[in-house]
C-alpha cells in the first residue's frame, strides 16, 4: 500500500493522484505510513523514542555478550572441547558449540544438540543473565512494533473500501499501460475499418 502511495500520491501531476484524492484516504493513515514504515515495510526505529532506546540497549547488550563469548572461545582451557571459533543463536539465546560438555571445565545450560549428536550448543553461565535480559528486550521491542502495526491495521480497516478502489484502479491502469508499451514496441496501430466493414489484416499481433 505504501508503495502505491509513493508511486502516485507524491506525483501530484499523475492522473491517479486526482482519482485517489476523490476517494478521500484519511490523513492519519498516510501520516502513520510515512512515520512508522520504510519502503520495505519495516518499522523506522528512530521515529519512536522508546523503541529507539530499546534497540540501542539491545545492541549494547548484544555487543557485551559477544565480547564475553570471544573471551570464552579464546580461552586455552576450552580449546580441546570447543567445536569451532564461532557462536550462534538457539531460541533467541547466544550459544557456543562444544564437542562435549565437561562440568569440571565449563558450566552452563545445553540449549540444543546437533543431528549427529557430536556437537552441543551450550549457554555458558557467564552469559546466561545477559541472554535472559536480551530476550526480554526483544519481547519489549516486538510488543512495541505490534502496537504500531495494530494501529496501522485499524486505520487500514477504516479506509478499506477506498484502498480496494485504489488497487483496482491501479490494476486497470497497469493493464492499459502494458498494452500501450506492447503496441509501441511492435508498432501497433488502431485499424481503420471501411464502410463495408471489411478488414484485411497483415503482419499483426493479437493483444
Amino acid at each position: 500500500i505504501k508503495t502505491l502511495f509513493n508511486n502516485f500520491i507524491i506525483n501530484r501531476d499523475h492522473y491517479l493522484y486526482t482519482q485517489i484524492k476523490k476517494l478521500n484516504i484519511s490523513g492519519s493513515l498516510l501520516n502513520e505510513f510515512y512515520l512508522a514504515l520504510n519502503d520495505e515495510g519495516e518499522v523506522i526505529y528512530d521515529n519512536f523514542e522508546e523503541l529507539k532506546v530499546l534497540n540501542n540497549n539491545k545492541n549494547l547488550l548484544k555487543n557485551n555478550i559477544i565480547l564475553k563469548i570471544k573471551k570464552i572461545i579464546n580461552n586455552n582451557n576450552y580449546q580441546n572441547i570447543i567445536t569451532d571459533d564461532y557462536f550462534t543463536l538457539r531460541d533467541g539465546r547466544y550459544v557456543i558449540p562444544f564437542k562435549k560438555y565437561d562440568k569440571e571445565i565449563i558450566t552452563g545450560n545445553i540449549r540444543d544438540v546437533s543431528n549427529s549428536n557430536k556437537t552441543i550448543f551450550l549457554e555458558p553461565d557467564e552469559i546466561r543473565k545477559d541472554n535472559e535480559l536480551f530476550i526480554l528486550i526483544n519481547i519489549e521491542i516486538e510488543n512495541y512494533k505490534y502496537k504500531i502495526f495494530r494501529k496501522i491495521c485499524d486505520l487500514i480497516y477504516f479506509d478499506f473500501r477506498s484502498i480496494v478502489s485504489i488497487v483496482n484502479l491501479t490494476a486497470k491502469i497497469d493493464v492499459i499501460i502494458s498494452k500501450i508499451k506492447f503496441s509501441l514496441l511492435y508498432d501497433g496501430i488502431k485499424p481503420s475499418i471501411n464502410n463495408d466493414l471489411n478488414m484485411i489484416i497483415k503482419n499483426t499481433y493479437n493483444l
